[in-house]
């Protein structure tokens, strides 16, 4: 609101002089511009200066040095709202974050080697439980979905051996007792959950990566003249593909590149500040960031220019959708809060034993 309507509503409010309320209200816009350092200035220069009447008394009473220093722990210097400086910044970590992605398909071969010397420590020579369904596009049909408890049908057959029936996580706690050396019930357990956590890093990096989380709910098997007795079919990854129906390692590491940088940014430009203002600056940034690499990947494969670069990232669209979400309940949060404080001024105002100058150290200066 600008001052001279302020003036207005509070000269009818208060009953007060005009004259004095100018002065005061001159006076702590003056204060205002010292404390943000709008204004610098040596001690002699303060009488060529056309200072308002209070200002004047206020700078008399108190060197302008230490005047600062009490108010350091109060005030903020730095944060500052949403800016065009930061929207750039937020689109760089967005196209970094797209990039880094296709550097990791790029040298896929590395990571997957990598991954699987870790993988080989828990496992046999024997197949994994875990590739039991062999063929085109097996993942997307069995145990690589996180699903532990999903099962082979009754009577499956792998290498004339019967496998059917029992979970997932049964199935490679067995597979898990075979592996050179003594195990105890515990160490076998935890063996299992490596072999599991290592299969899957190892599959991470491919063209095909891992199905999204629980897609096996879709399995559906029937009986078949084959070597496994049963074939096999996923109608909703059918539907949607590698390119909407898996998570691979980039999708990670993009995820963790931008999410890094803006860690990093936070750090270095924040330090004494409201929680919530760093918060909301923060999530607006990295709804920016996230959305920038989002629409990167999406515009891939709408050209089809990608490759496996090219395709939707959960994990991205996840952190976009969450930060979107935070975004509105911080600026919910704080527009209630200064919903409240409005109604408690008003309040005090309509009090006839408040002045308006003690409402104005309260509100004005103490709440600034």
């Amino acid at each position: 609101m600008e001052t001279k309507k302020i003036e207005k509503v509070f000269h009818k409010m208060s009953k007060l002089d005009k004259d004095y309320f100018t002065k005061k209200m001159k006076s702590l816009a003056y204060e205002e511009q010292l404390l943000n350092k709008k204004i610098i200035f040596n001690n002699h220069d303060i009488d060529q200066l056309n200072i308002p009447e209070m200002a004047q008394i206020t700078i008399s009473d108190n060197d302008l040095k230490s005047f600062l220093e009490n108010y350091n722990d109060d005030i903020n210097y730095e944060y500052g709202d949403l800016n065009k400086n930061h929207i750039y910044l937020a689109i760089c970590f967005g196209i970094i974050g797209a990039f880094s992605s296709y550097l990791v398909n790029e040298n896929s071969k590395t990571f997957e080697d990598i991954f699987l010397k870790f993988h080989n420590l828990f496992k046999t020579n024997e197949a994994s439980p875990i590739d039991y369904k062999t063929g085109y596009k097996h993942r997307y049909m069995f145990g690589h979905d996180f699903n532990l408890w999903q099962k082979l049908p009754d009577g499956y057959t792998f290498y004339g051996k019967n496998v059917g029936g029992k979970t997932l996580y049964s199935l490679i706690f067995d597979y898990c007792n075979n592996l050179p050396g003594s195990h105890s019930f515990l160490t076998t357990h935890l063996n299992t959950i490596l072999h599991i956590i290592t299969h899957y890093l190892s599959d991470l990096p491919t063209k095909d990566g891992i199905p999204l989380p629980f897609s096996s709910f879709f399995t559906t098997w029937k009986e078949a003249d084959n070597a496994t007795g049963y074939t096999s079919e996923n109608l909703l990854l059918k539907a949607l593909g590698r390119e909407y129906g898996s998570i691979n390692l980039a999708d990670i590491s993009s995820y963790a590149g931008i999410k890094l940088l803006l860690k990093v940014y936070s750090k270095i430009m924040f330090r004494k500040h409201d929680d919530d203002d760093v918060q909301l600056h923060l999530s607006q940034m990295s709804v920016i960031s996230y959305g920038v690499c989002i629409i990167i990947q999406m515009i891939l494969i709408i050209t089809d220019i990608g490759e496996i670069t090219g395709k939707l990232n959960y994990i991205i669209a996840i952190a976009f959708l969450r930060n979107a979400i935070k975004v509105m309940l911080i600026t919910n949060k704080k527009h209630k809060k200064i919903i409240k404080n409005y109604q408690k001024s008003i309040s005090l105002l309509n009090n006839d034993e408040i002045n308006l100058e003690l409402w104005v150290k309260h509100y004005v200066i103490n709440e600034s």
